[in-house]
């Protein structure tokens, strides 16, 4: 259960690559959504069973690794898309259901986010730190793509992660 390392061809899609490491006669990749660290896989079985595998992704001295769990492991990564979630076959697995059940709820809370828009100001319930010692807690939007944030004629990336795990509102 360790991880798999090897080379990644050049401009190779991540489903390409998920498709030579798995299919098989026993099944094979028809769907592949992948963010930064993450991918998420809709399997096929022969049985014609379509299960999810998550992917955690690595890249290291030139080589691409991953570490696979299928969702009857109880994979600790909530952030499946419904277009994957939907075309996955029923199942009666405890761990899958619970899986399965955590990546809607996610789903659910995305939708009920708060939204800003360009010239709202936000402020953190606690500052965030940056590398260069500077903490700040509030911001103004300074643009949505690429999210953009301004503070004293400064300009802030934030990651949209710091977004959802540091609350805060609109002020």
């Amino acid at each position: 259960m360790g991880w798999s390392y090897g080379p990644k061809k050049y401009g190779q899609s991540i489903k390409d690559f998920f498709s030579e490491q798995f299919d098989s006669e026993s099944g094979k990749v028809i769907a592949c959504y992948a963010k930064l660290n993450v991918a998420y896989l809709a399997y096929e079985t022969k049985q014609k069973e379509v299960v999810a595998i998550v992917c955690l992704l690595h890249r290291k001295n030139g080589y691409f690794g991953y570490k696979d769990m299928d969702e009857t492991m109880g994979p600790f990564s909530y952030d499946a898309p419904a277009k994957l979630l939907n075309i996955l076959t029923p199942t009666t697995n405890e761990y899958a259901l619970k899986w399965r059940e955590k990546c809607w709820e996610n789903l659910k809370k995305r939708k009920e986010r708060k939204k800003f828009s360009v010239g709202d100001t936000i402020q953190f319930e606690k500052p965030i730190y940056f590398r260069n010692g500077i903490e700040e807690d509030t911001f103004t939007v300074k643009s949505l793509k690429p999210l953009r944030f301004v503070n004293h004629y400064t300009t802030y990336r934030l990651r949209r992660d710091t977004l959802t795990s540091i609350p805060w509102k609109i002020v």
